[in-house]
């Protein structure tokens, strides 16, 4: 009689064993999961936080054309090249969103034709800013205008296609 005793606390063990056994096996499936998931998580906020920075760099440039626009000298205006940020859009362009590679670059190009534009067309004998003299050009000149108009319309194409990357990211 003691024989079923011994089956039944071997068949105990055994079955106590092949829970732990798979205990640890569902433990490092979703281990590595977990894993899986965060990482995924991480490369979206990195990603997140590079669009950002492109975002940031392109309001700096703004400021640098209200700056630009606002000079009323020429020495100061011939100090204000084009900002460093430009060439790190296309940088960060091609680092992490390579869809964007293009409008940065038609950015960057289109900004600093405009600068040229802007630097070509000053005349320190008129008492205006830089960006009132090229007013002044675009009231009397349409195609002159069409022409300064090409950097908003490059600037909003790339600010069409951040925010369409930006919604390929998704929430977080």
């Amino acid at each position: 009689m003691s024989q079923p005793n011994e089956i039944s606390s071997l068949t105990l063990a055994i079955v106590a064993g092949g829970f732990a056994i798979g205990g640890t096996v569902i433990g490092q499936a979703f281990g590595l999961l977990s894993g899986w998931v965060q990482r995924r998580h991480d490369k979206k906020l990195r990603k997140r936080e590079q669009i950002d920075k492109i975002g940031g760099m392109m309001i700096e440039c703004a400021s640098w054309f209200h700056t630009l626009y606002s000079c009323r000298e020429e020495d100061k205006l011939l100090e204000l090249r084009p900002p460093f940020q430009l060439a790190s859009i296309v940088l960060s362009a091609r680092l992490s969103f390579p869809a964007l590679v293009p409008h940065a670059q038609a950015f960057r190009d289109e900004s600093a034709r405009h600068y040229n534009t802007v630097l070509v067309h000053f005349d320190k004998q008129i008492p205006m800013t830089a960006g009132g003299q090229i007013e002044a050009i675009c009231q009397r000149d349409d195609q002159f205008r069409q022409k300064m108009d090409n950097l908003r319309k490059v600037r909003e194409a790339f600010e069409d296609a951040i925010v369409a990357e930006a919604k390929k990211l998704g929430d977080l």
